[in-house]
């Protein structure tokens, strides 16, 4: 049985426990990655270890429903990838693929993202800020976001060097 959900085509798959993970039929393109909108809740709520070492991106959780975006592996290594995740998380999943050169980066920035906290604050003000990354409100550039307690846009740095 294949289900059309909007650019890409999606299909169930059943495990031996007869559990249902909707995968996808294609390869994400870059474009596709670069514009994909990740819910930090998600993946600050996904274990960052078992992001890493199995290459895969949570994209959202909704509705008991936890999106994730898996490396592209032949059929019976992303099955036994679906198990695994799936028997850690005790959570129905839905998934798309994606270039794993591609995935690392994105799940190494998102990480990053969610984990970020607002430093260099003391230069310009007299209280080191509270927030984190996640708490700021975004803005059309996602390494820009707007801090309401101070009404300041903070930018994301990569590294120490970038704040100055």
């Amino acid at each position: 049985m294949t289900v059309n959900s909007g650019h890409k085509k999606i299909t169930p798959v059943t495990n031996g426990l007869n559990k249902l993970f909707v995968g996808s039929l294609v390869m994400l393109t870059s474009i596709q990655l670069q514009e994909l909108k990740v819910d930090t809740a998600a993946v600050l709520a996904f274990p960052s270890q078992l992001a890493h070492e199995e290459k895969v991106l949570p994209v959202s959780d909704e509705n008991g429903n936890l999106r994730l975006i898996l490396p592209s592996l032949p059929k019976n290594a992303e099955n036994e990838l679906l198990e695994k995740l799936e028997w850690i998380l005790q959570r129905k999943i839905t998934y798309d693929v994606a270039n794993q050169d591609e995935l690392v980066r994105l799940i190494r920035k998102h990480l990053s993202l969610a984990n970020a906290t607002v430093k260099n604050c003391d230069v310009r003000f007299s209280f080191q800020c509270p927030k984190n990354w996640i708490d700021l409100n975004p803005t059309s550039n996602p390494h820009v976001r707007f801090c309401e307690t101070c009404r300041q846009e903070v930018r994301f740095c990569q590294s120490v060097d970038e704040m100055n």
